[in-house]
């Protein structure tokens, strides 16, 4: 008798494993791919199949750069923290495609020699915190319209951002969102705008004014 209920433990053992792999993947969004690398990028893929760009590995330091759009027959969605923190020191214009729908924290911060950058279509929803902070040359960037979201610190610290075009979907300025645009002396905003975080324009020439 022992001997069935040792077997008869042992099988549901088996059973309840093999019901909890795919119940894990499911959750997890299935197993995460291994790095793609398509040109001079490194990608990795989203749990709805699309994909993130994850660095630069080129071997040049250009002053231009377009993010590609698709890579491997699959869309890029996302830019994550710091992708091209090696070519901080090199890249002037920054081109993002449509496809581009979310920056992460830090995606572009601390590029010292960076300009402008041109959104080639709509897309982009969500501006993730200190994005573009501590970028000191910065002094040309049109959001799409299409942005919902622009998070705390986006901003911070461009003191050659002159001027700045809120799209009309955002209804929040969060904190310290332009502190330290030393130059910023102009602001359209929509009026959608319901509220501003604390020290959102603190050391702006638009505050001061």
């Amino acid at each position: 008798m022992k001997r069935i209920l040792r077997c008869f433990m042992a099988l549901a053992v088996i059973f309840a494993a093999a019901c909890f792999i795919p119940a894990l993947s499911d959750l997890s969004g299935g197993i995460k791919a291994s790095a793609l690398e398509s040109g001079n990028f490194v990608f990795y893929e989203n749990s709805d199949g699309t994909l993130y760009l994850q660095n630069y590995i080129g071997t040049d330091s250009p002053t231009t750069l377009t993010i590609p759009s698709t890579a491997d027959g699959k869309k890029v969605t996302r830019v994550a923290s710091d992708a091209l923190n090696k070519v901080s020191s090199s890249l002037k214009i920054l081109k993002i495609p449509g496809s581009i729908t979310h920056l992460a924290s830090y995606a572009f911060r601390n590029m010292t020699v960076l300009e402008k950058v041109v959104f080639i279509s709509s897309g982009l929803t969500d501006i993730g915190s200190n994005a573009f902070s501590s970028c000191p040359k910065l002094a040309s960037i049109v959001l799409p319209e299409s942005v919902k979201t622009i998070n705390g610190y986006a901003f911070f610290n461009c003191p050659s951002l002159k001027s700045f075009k809120i799209p009309s979907k955002v209804t929040r300025i969060p904190e310290c969102t332009f502190r330290k645009c030393t130059a910023l002396a102009s602001i359209a905003f929509p009026s959608t705008l319901k509220s501003f975080g604390n020290a959102a324009f603190d050391g702006t020439p638009w505050l001061n004014a």
